[in-house]
């Protein structure tokens, strides 16, 4: 038997796995962050960027899963 793929399985509760072009991962967004606020980057921007991003990837998890719900019927 060939050993499965993670990402083949439905992971819905779980951190999303990244797929090439996917861009930077959540802690890669978090460490420019950081270093960017060490820099002298405004702290509240930097916030507001992050929770925006992190809105932004669960929403698209919303949308794809009531997709997949819709298919389903």
């Amino acid at each position: 038997m060939e050993p499965k793929d993670p990402r083949d399985e439905d992971n819905s509760s779980g951190p999303a796995q990244p797929r090439p072009g996917d861009g930077p991962t959540p802690s890669e967004q978090a460490l420019r962050a950081i270093r960017d606020v060490a820099n002298g980057a405004d702290p509240t921007s930097e916030a507001f960027r992050l929770s925006n991003d992190f809105t932004d990837r669960q929403a698209e998890r919303l949308r794809s899963l009531l997709a997949r719900f819709r298919r389903g019927r």
